[in-house]
């Protein structure tokens, strides 16, 4: 993808409804402006799961292909979340698939890809409470904006991610224990 341009995901989000409005009316230009917008947030998602360029960019295009399906069947939200949520589907099914997509770090034993392999385990809210604010490096308040919550509910929400996350980990460490890996 290699673009210069960083817009960030709260760039134009004002805008996002009237742009979806137009995507269901079928309006190509209304996705273009979308991609434009979103395409670097939805990579830079894509590629931390899969640390693979070439897979990367093709679930970034994939899960754009999906939200306009998505939007001209009529769904409705937030665009950022359901973004982020169909990269994150696509990057789970993708790894559930060929484990060796991801590459050694996350198609082996090692903690890396367990760590990947839990947080796409995690509810959907969580995972991007999580992968906003370590990934992308927004703050709290940013983050309550794109998921329309207060900033004390984000503050919960990521302790309740971290708290399941490390409960994931220790299930799996438990079961590498047990299998005498």
């Amino acid at each position: 993808m290699g673009r210069e341009r960083e817009t960030g995901p709260q760039a134009g989000q004002a805008e996002d409804p009237e742009l979806l409005r137009r995507c269901r009316e079928g309006d190509i230009s209304a996705l273009a402006e979308l991609y434009d917008r979103y395409v670097d947030l939805a990579y830079r998602h894509a590629l931390y799961f899969t640390r693979d360029d070439a897979a990367a960019s093709e679930l970034t295009v994939r899960a754009f292909l999906q939200v306009w399906q998505g939007a001209r069947r009529g769904r409705r939200g937030p665009f950022v979340p359901w973004l982020l949520e169909t990269v994150h589907r696509l990057a789970a099914a993708r790894m559930e698939q060929d484990p060796k997509v991801s590459g050694d770090a996350a198609s082996g034993t090692g903690r890396q890809g367990d760590v990947l392999r839990a947080i796409l385990r995690l509810r959907s809210a969580e995972r991007l409470a999580l992968s906003l604010r370590f990934i992308d490096g927004l703050g709290y308040e940013e983050i309550g904006a794109l998921l329309g919550r207060d900033v004390p509910s984000v503050l919960r929400l990521q302790y309740r991610a971290l708290s399941r996350l490390r409960g994931l980990l220790a299930v799996g460490r438990d079961a590498q224990a047990d299998s005498g890996l």
